[in-house]
């Protein structure tokens, strides 16, 4: 538990400092976990093509001390890339994945992303570039349409991550997210729904989110 705090503030102050073209930041609370997750982006000096891109979760389980034969582990991921858009709406990623399962990685990725006003899609498959890695594919749609014109914004949100190996299935998640915002910030109901291993089955996290774009 100290270790996932320690490395959740880590992650937190990262955000906050970095000078980036937006950093959105969202923590969960829910019945069953406590989840935190940043993106930040952001290209190099003078072009728009090339730039870096670190994506950021940290999962705290409650069960830790009134079930410890079945709880889960915490999890920590961490990514980071060098990026290369050839055009619009596509991105070339190439860089380090971590977790506490499989430490680091070497990491390659696509992203085709759109966005239309309130609109925003995402749909990103990645591989581990070494012998018998694993591979995934995650994505996103966003949809966060003014309400008048005072600043605020309805939001909703489902985002998915599904990852892969020479064993079967790893690790999948579904996100889902509905609620409103005011100027940058976001906040409202949260269902998460975790899947782990070879024979998965769902564990809901049911709770409320908060979100911020710095």
């Amino acid at each position: 538990m100290k270790k996932t705090t320690i490395t959740s503030f880590l992650l937190w102050t990262l955000a906050l400092n970095l000078k980036s073209q937006s950093v959105p930041l969202e923590v969960v609370v829910g019945n069953r976990n406590a989840f935190y997750q940043h993106s930040v982006g952001k290209n190099f000096a003078g072009n728009q093509q090339f730039g870096w891109l670190n994506i950021a979760s940290v999962l705290v389980h409650y069960d830790k001390k009134s079930d410890p034969e079945n709880a889960l582990s915490d999890e920590i991921m961490n990514q980071t890339y060098f990026v290369y858009r050839p055009t619009k709406g596509i991105a070339l990623l190439g860089g380090g994945f971590y977790t506490d399962v499989t430490k680091f990685r070497v990491s390659a990725a696509i992203q085709l992303s759109l966005r239309r006003k309130a609109l925003m899609m995402m749909l990103a498959p990645r591989i581990d570039v070494v012998k018998n890695g694993a591979y995934e594919l995650f994505g996103f749609i966003e949809y966060n349409p003014k309400m008048g014109n005072e600043g605020w914004t309805g939001y909703s949100r489902f985002q998915f991550m599904t990852n892969h190996g020479k064993e079967g299935h790893n690790r999948s998640y579904q996100q889902f997210r509905l609620g409103t915002g005011y100027k940058a910030n976001q906040f409202g109901l949260a269902v998460t729904l975790d899947q782990y291993g070879p024979h998965p089955s769902s564990l809901v996290n049911t709770g409320l989110f908060i979100r911020h774009v710095f």
